[in-house]
């Protein structure tokens, strides 16, 4: 699952050139979703907001095998009509992703990579 590894100075250099390829690629509404640590988000970030996209949510989330003691944040991002928490309802049966009650209760990564 994508790249585990890498330092808060290589993300400085590689989330810039990652999310403009991303605000290329995607359609006008388009929308992501990224997962980084918690010493990287504020590049992920400024990095989302200089490429055009809207931080709709960052959602802390803790991962790394049994133990789960990596803090993390999991950005969504969008664009044009995905600026909305209801663009990311990502829950069969009218669950909502960003309900605090959700993410107060199920903050492991297993749990919530199901929703993506």
């Amino acid at each position: 699952f994508g790249r585990q590894h890498g330092t808060v100075e290589g993300n400085a250099e590689l989330y810039p050139r990652l999310l403009k390829e991303a605000a290329r690629v995607l359609r006008p509404d388009g929308r992501a979703v990224l997962l980084t640590g918690e010493e990287s988000s504020h590049l992920l970030s400024a990095g989302a907001r200089l490429a055009g996209f809207a931080i709709v949510a960052e959602i802390p989330l803790k991962f790394g095998g049994a133990g789960d003691d990596h803090d993390c944040i999991l950005f969504c991002l969008g664009r044009g009509g995905s600026t909305t928490e209801e663009a990311f309802d990502l829950v069969q049966g009218g669950g909502n992703l960003f309900g605090a009650e959700r993410w107060n209760v199920v903050e492991k990564w297993r749990y919530a990579m199901p929703l993506l």
